[in-house]
């Protein structure tokens, strides 16, 4: 899937919800410049990703039917990780 700034945004937010970010707090905590974290937010508030609530101040928009796919795709990739560990470990048993 890649590892784009819009991606990170999302991983780090959708866990995040209600909490208000600046696009610069974002940028040091997904590893990415200023500019660049501007670029992606308007992209996903532009796909209602993301909610802009005042100047600078970015949340997760959590009635966005986008963002409940993602976290049910996200959920299911997790799912099948730890089923996966589950049979190595009963493998090495």
């Amino acid at each position: 899937m890649g590892d784009s700034t819009e991606l990170r945004i999302i991983q780090f937010m959708l866990p995040l919800d209600g909490i208000v970010y600046s696009a610069q707090d974002l940028a040091e905590n997904i590893h990415s410049g200023v500019r660049e974290t501007n670029r992606a937010l308007e992209i996903l508030c532009l796909w209602g990703i993301i909610k802009k609530v005042e100047q600078n101040a970015f949340t997760i928009s959590s009635e966005s039917p986008l963002l409940e796919d993602i976290n049910y795709f996200n959920n299911t990739i997790i799912g099948m990780i730890i089923k996966e560990l589950e049979r190595k470990e009963k493998c090495q048993d």
